[in-house]
């Protein structure tokens, strides 16, 4: 009977020596509570556990842990609409993590999922806006460009005064701490921190992507045919400039071509001349035998002339020479 009465009383003790140390495994942090009241410090701080073995009183006292890794969340957001009333649907993805364990504990008791419902409301609402003001092409355009890093800076910078309607889903105790602090970072606010945000696709409804790709094809081939009429345009001024220049070559060689005829018949003249004075009667039969070519070439039924005239002379006597 002592027998029994030892082991169950070392059985008690080796249970409640278990149950008074915890280990937080690393990447978590936790929070004690006792009687489901937070224990605080001397400053009135909730006391953090880090990663390690921590000594509890059993049955009273209880470890909340939290998660310190990056966590995703995927949001589907449906039913928003562009500057010109075109519905779309947003899938994107926030990635993010605790940076203020005590303050997260305090906003969200340290309920991961309400953590997100919190981010889901805040991003869907930003989101809404930045969209409302843009037409649909150039949401596609801007979308790696402006629209994702101005949503990711609104959702980092967002303010509490903006989301009043969700401070009513975090706990009494955050209430009592924070009611004079409604202007403030709501991302500190709630401990955590934004590490990446993306947006993964837009969807279009049926209706909305046969409405787009009819205005989208209508915008490129009134480009298109802007860029021809353009290129017709610009072929007729090289055409113009190209026909020009030809003008100026040809009239150019042309130019030169009489230049070098002119220069051509002064040195045949010359020469002709300069062999002319050496021999005046060879001069005077010559020019006599072209003005017959050009008497008698000519198509006339009768031509009366003189034959005693001196014109006819070399006709006469050919072998003539008066030298």
């Amino acid at each position: 009977m002592h027998r029994q009465i030892t082991f169950i009383l070392i059985l008690i003790i080796l249970i409640i020596f278990q149950l008074s140390f915890t280990i937080v495994h690393e990447g978590n942090n936790a929070i004690l509570t006792r009687f489901n009241k937070v224990v605080k410090n001397q400053n009135h701080d909730p006391i953090v556990l880090e990663s390690g073995i921590h000594f509890k009183i059993p049955f009273i006292d209880v470890i909340k842990i939290s998660d310190n890794r990056i966590h995703t969340l995927n949001v589907q957001l449906n039913h928003v609409f562009s500057k010109e009333e075109k519905e779309i649907i947003v899938n994107y993805y926030i990635k993010w993590r605790i940076s203020d364990f005590q303050n997260y504990y305090l906003s969200t008791g340290g309920n991961d999922y309400k953590t997100e419902i919190l981010l889901d409301h805040i991003s869907n609402d930003i989101l809404r806006t930045k969209i409302s003001n843009l037409n649909i092409k150039d949401i596609i355009r801007d979308l790696n460009i402006n629209l994702v890093k101005d949503f990711c800076d609104s959702l980092k910078n967002s303010k509490t005064s903006k989301t009043k309607k969700m401070i009513d889903t975090v706990n009494s105790e955050h209430s009592k701490r924070h009611t004079s602090v409604l202007n403030s970072n709501i991302m500190q606010m709630l401990g955590i921190k934004i590490i990446d945000m993306q947006i993964n696709n837009i969807d279009l409804p049926n209706n909305e992507i046969s409405y787009l790709f009819n205005r989208i094809s209508s915008e490129r081939l009134s480009i298109a045919q802007n860029k021809i009429l353009e290129g017709e345009e610009e072929a007729k001024n090289i055409q113009k400039k190209a026909d020009y220049q030809a003008t100026i070559i040809i009239d150019e060689a042309k130019r030169d071509a009489s230049i070098i005829r002119g220069d051509t018949d002064l040195q045949v003249t010359k020469i002709f001349t300069d062999s002319f004075k050496n021999d005046i009667e060879f001069y005077m039969f010559i020019k006599s035998l072209n003005a017959y070519k050009k008497i008698f070439d000519k198509n006339r039924d009768l031509i009366i002339l003189n034959f005693d005239n001196e014109f006819f002379k070399y006709m006469k006597h050919p072998f003539i020479n008066i030298h």
